[in-house]
């Protein structure tokens, strides 16, 4: 499989047709080889507009997905980035090219060896992957300017909102209740913290989220 082809194909078929406008995402994703994220026999899939499951729990969304939400968080060329549910790594080698720094957050320990090894092949100085509980952020290295959810969740949080800077953004889905997802923009102010939906769109449901499996015994 062409695999240039199919990346050129999904700019101008999926990205460009979709609102992004933002020249820099559109280079950094028309220069990741995406096809390394997803599972072995998978790869034919990676340009594809669908979701990829890559392990228990988690999918790589589809590229217009990743596109428009990093496009909402309008990430500046000094910007600290957290990454939540990092899965194989491809949100956060995007983020990474357009970031000064991005923090990977990760609980599966399967996907942090995948990402790991993809950063160090890729030579992603700036990413730097770290395992713990996805609920609970990465307070070590807040205030973040900028914090991408990769996944859908069922709610947002304290924590997070707690590890933004002040006029810092949180783009990430958020279930509705029904199974309809909601992409939205939040925007922490002095004592409060806004919120904007932007599109609506279902992904796969982070286990650390999901507020049904929280109540299993």
């Amino acid at each position: 499989m062409d695999f240039v082809a199919a990346r050129e194909n999904m700019i101008e078929c999926q990205l460009r047709t979709n609102k992004i406008t933002d020249r820099r995402i559109l280079v950094a994703m028309g220069s990741i080889p995406r096809e390394r994220f997803v599972p072995s026999g998978k790869e034919e899939f990676a340009y594809a507009d669908v979701d990829i499951p890559c392990a228990a729990g988690r999918c790589l969304m589809a590229p217009m997905a990743v596109a428009r939400l990093i496009q909402e968080a309008e990430i500046k060329a000094e910007d600290a980035v957290l990454c939540v549910g990092a899965g194989t790594g491809y949100a956060v080698s995007v983020l990474a090219q357009l970031a000064d720094s991005v923090i990977a957050l990760e609980s599966d320990p399967a996907c942090c060896k995948t990402a790991g090894e993809l950063f160090s092949e890729l030579s992603f100085d700036n990413a730097v992957l770290v395992e713990g509980e996805l609920r609970r952020g990465w307070e070590k290295e807040s205030p973040y300017d900028v914090i991408f959810i990769d996944g859908m969740v069922s709610d947002i949080p304290d924590e997070l909102f707690n590890q933004l800077s002040v006029g810092g953004r949180l783009v990430g889905i958020v279930d509705s209740g029904d199974g309809i997802g909601r992409a939205t923009l939040y925007i922490k102010l002095d004592h409060s913290v806004s919120s904007r939906g932007i599109f609506d769109i279902t992904v796969g449901l982070l286990p650390e989220f999901d507020k049904e499996q929280e109540f299993v015994f």
